[in-house]
């Protein structure tokens, strides 16, 4: 049967995981199937060998006439909505009778191909007792009661058993690794119990896992009914070709699958996908050990009562992770309300290890930090093994993350051996200011899992007469336990949330800490500053004072090189004195809070006013184009211009007379302001550093100046949140550019 169902796939024990389930070459007896291709739709394209028959038609007839000569009239209104591709592809049957048989016809469109499958009508006894609406009235009604998980999954299976008729009903959770547990079932008296069973991964494989994502529910009528084999139109070259049924409700079913419900006496089953998150959370079981059916219509109300389902165990699970939060925020905030910015925090973590460790409700913490050193609290590993820890979490690429596991022992370093008692651990790497780790750690617990059979994959495997290899899976379902001695309690969502914001708030802290000690830092230098530039003019007078009376009561007797000494330090301290008072305008320069509506064309007309000398003594020409007005401090604009003005007439190439050109354009809400020069230039190499303090590109002999005037520039122009930046070519000239956001403009 293998080598029929999937001409192209040899089954091997190793491979079975691989299977291609949702394109086997047959579909289930109970039913028939049509399919046609979009591209030549008036003739069909593969059909289950049970066709003929039922429409009592030669299959020749079939394959060579256009379909609406052949097909039976009650489909034809179903076959003609494949003009409308959105009616097709619907999830409502049609009920339709051909030759006094009547059938549910359900059709959608996968992969290129139109889908039209034919269920034979169940009798009124297997069908819900009630409308889908009164079905989902009464389990939404009951499950709205149920204000636990285990009450819930207990009340789930018993619904869908009262609702389905099935012998045995079962909600099946995956865990992690897909493993299956039993959480909730509903059985007839006489049967077995399978609840709180765990199931291997491999009893349903990743391929039959992600159908379910697909389509979510998947019916079985009778395993040991024969399937009807598809057949494809001879024009389609039938040896090459596929069909993927993944959509379908009759796809056939895995022999192995077969195989296995055989082994544990069941008949037939019904699946239901249970999906959260676009994640296959787990499955609604039904189990029946005599063959049985629900209609289509029945199987998707119930697809409806499980979204119900999910709906409450969401409300649940939200509810108990709100109260658990609730309680983990009211210490996180206790804690965060406690940690002082005016101190590192690393050393505050230190004095608190109590409260951290209840955070997330661990048995020890540990702080391990190259600054603050390790400190420990409660359960942790050897302060030796706690460094080795943080190191393999820095090489593991988890140390920007919160980690945590209930059995990280396991995924440690053979090398790193720690206490066997320890279990699951939780890290957190705090990477503000000196960064250091807050590791969790909680007690190892044995944990013992049952399982329905011997959780290894497990093949018995023959050769049939055809030479065909048939496996046999799981035959023997003796209970089979496993013990694990190395895993903690699991860390909940919410513990993890509450190490996130903790994690947020120290960064929050720390922010807060270093923002103050650039505020300290910027008022310490503001007040040397101030210092240095004002209380120096007072001894630079006295030195300037007494070099004047050392000259007046040498002025008969002054030799050539006292006079020489004298000069160079008189022009020494004048010098000091130009520097003293632009260090005083620096630290003055943004002081000022007193905003007012600046017209900058006035401005700059009491700047040229004020370099009147400068301009006569240069010859210097100015145009000036109009400029806007702008809220800012009148004095600090009068400092920016003047500093840039002056610095194009006095940075000149010889012989040569200065021309300046000013003007501003609006562009993307924002005015740039330029101020033009024919001067020296500036190196591409130092247009970067000329905005800093006493950056002098030239010597004081060849250029007067103190180096701070494009400092105090920069400093205004950042004070309304704006740019400047110089474009130069030397020899030729320099653009300085002021940029002022339309915040600042006039209102």
């Amino acid at each position: 049967m293998y080598n029929k169902l999937y001409p192209d796939f040899k089954l091997t024990p190793d491979n079975c995981d691989k299977e291609p389930i949702h394109r086997p070459l047959a579909i289930q007896g109970h039913g028939h199937i049509l399919v046609f291709s979009l591209d030549k739709i008036d003739y069909l394209y593969a059909m289950s060998d049970s066709i003929p028959n039922l429409f009592n038609i030669e299959e020749n007839v079939i394959w060579t006439e256009p379909v609406i000569k052949w097909l039976p009239k009650p489909l034809q209104p179903i076959f003609n909505k494949i003009n409308t591709p959105k009616e097709w592809n619907t999830v409502d049957s049609y009920e339709v009778e051909i030759l006094n048989q009547q059938f549910d016809v359900i059709i959608h469109i996968h992969a290129g191909k139109f889908i039209l499958e034919l269920e034979h009508k169940l009798e009124a006894h297997l069908l819900f007792p009630v409308s889908p609406f009164g079905v989902l009235r009464n389990v939404s009604q009951f499950l709205s009661g149920v204000n636990t998980k285990e009450e819930l999954y207990d009340e789930t299976a018993k619904q869908f058993k009262s609702l389905s008729g099935y012998d045995r009903v079962m909600v099946y959770k995956f865990d992690e690794d897909y493993h299956g547990h039993v959480v909730g079932e509903a059985k007839e008296q006489h049967l077995s119990s399978y609840l709180d069973l765990h199931y291997p991964a491999t009893d349903i494989p990743k391929m039959a896992r992600d159908l379910f994502l697909k389509n979510k529910s998947r019916i079985i009528q009778d395993i040991r009914k024969e399937v009807h084999w598809l057949k494809f139109n001879p024009e389609a070259n039938p040896a090459n070709e596929r069909l993927d049924l993944s959509f379908a409700q009759l796809r056939a079913t895995s022999p192995i699958h077969i195989e296995y419900l055989n082994n544990i006496g069941v008949r037939a089953t019904l699946t239901l996908a249970i999906i959260i998150d676009n994640k296959l959370w787990g499955l609604i079981a039904f189990h029946n050990y005599s063959p049985y059916c629900i209609s289509y219509a029945a199987r998707k109300t119930c697809e409806i009562v499980v979204d119900v389902f999910v709906k409450r165990l969401l409300e649940i699970e939200n509810q108990v992770k709100i109260e658990k939060a609730a309680e983990l925020n009211k210490l996180t905030n206790a804690l965060h309300e406690k940690l002082n910015i005016n101190f590192d925090i690393s050393f505050q973590i230190i004095d608190r290890l109590k409260d951290v460790e209840g955070l997330c409700n661990a048995d020890g913490v540990a702080l391990i930090s190259d600054f603050a050193g390790v400190h420990v609290r409660g359960l942790t590993p050897e302060k030796s093994k706690l460094s080795a820890i943080t190191d393999w979490l820095d090489s593991s690429s988890i140390s920007n993350s919160i980690y945590y596991s209930h059995n990280f022992t396991a995924e440690l370093p053979k090398a790193i051996e720690i206490n066997k008692k320890i279990g699951g651990m939780m890290a957190c790497k705090i990477t503000e200011g000196h960064p250091f780790y807050i590791l969790w750690f909680r007690y190892s617990k044995p944990e013992t899992t049952t399982w329905g059979h011997k959780p290894e994959k497990d093949f018995s495997q023959e050769t049939n007469e055809n030479g065909e290899v048939i496996l046999s899976p799981q035959n023997s379902f003796e209970l089979w336990k496993t013990h694990n001695y190395n895993v903690s309690k699991r860390w909940k969502q919410y513990e993890v949330d509450t190490i996130e914001t903790l994690r947020r708030n120290i960064h929050i802290k720390e922010l807060h800490r270093k923002a103050k000690k650039a505020l300290q830092l910027e008022e310490d230098i503001k007040r040397i500053t101030y210092i240095a530039s004002h209380d120096l003019q007072e001894p630079l007078k006295t030195v300037t004072n007494y070099l004047f009376l050392i000259q007046e009561e040498l002025e008969d007797n002054i030799t050539e090189d006292i006079k020489y000494f004298s000069g160079r330090t008189e022009k020494a301290a004048e010098r000091m004195k130009f520097m003293l008072n632009d260090m005083l305008n620096f630290s003055r320069t943004g002081n000022d809070e007193n905003y007012a509506l600046v017209d900058l064309n006035e401005v700059i007309t009491e700047v040229i006013e004020d370099l009147h000398a400068a301009f006569e003594c240069s010859q210097a020409k100015i145009e000036v184009g109009k400029l806007p007005t702008i809220r800012a401090v009148f004095i600090e604009m009068k400092q920016l211009f003047l500093n840039l003005i002056s610095n194009a007439i006095k940075y000149q190439k010889p012989d040569s007379i200065p021309e300046l050109n000013i003007n501003a354009k609006f562009e993307s809400h924002e005015w740039i302001i330029c101020v033009e020069d024919n001067g020296i230039g500036i190196e591409t190499a130092y247009i970067d550093k000329i905005f800093g303090l006493f950056q002098r590109l030239h010597s004081k002999h060849e250029y007067e100046g103190t180096g701070i005037g494009l400092a105090i520039c920069k400093k205004i122009v950042s004070r309304f949140e704006g740019e400047i930046w110089v474009e130069s070519i030397p020899d030729v000239g320099s653009k300085f550019f002021v940029k002022i956001h339309q915040t600042f403009f006039k209102k």
